[in-house]
């Protein structure tokens, strides 16, 4: 049975090979761009920027979140600023 299993592997895995091979598929990586920044603009230091994180407060009935203009844990969480550090652009064709 564990023989059966690991040429099942193998047959799936050449036949991923071919495909890929007769149908040109190629990546690209192009756009990079190595400027630090911060998710909103608003700030502009990675201390800044990783210490604006919104917190949600679940104690109340409905709960809270330490930035007023959001008003559900979801908004509030999905508020959270990001630093990156660098970023690029990979594309399949």
């Amino acid at each position: 049975m564990f023989r059966n299993n690991i040429a099942f592997k193998g047959i799936c895995t050449l036949i991923l090979f071919i495909t890929m091979g007769i149908s040109q598929v190629s990546l690209s990586i192009g756009n990079p761009q190595s400027d630090p920044s911060c998710s909103d603009p608003s700030f502009d230091t990675q201390i800044t920027c990783e210490a604006g994180t919104p917190i949600w407060t679940a104690g109340t009935p409905n709960g809270t979140c330490s930035d007023p203009s959001f008003y559900t844990q979801i908004t509030c969480e999905a508020g959270t600023p990001y630093w990156t550090i660098f970023t690029l652009d990979i594309t399949m064709t």
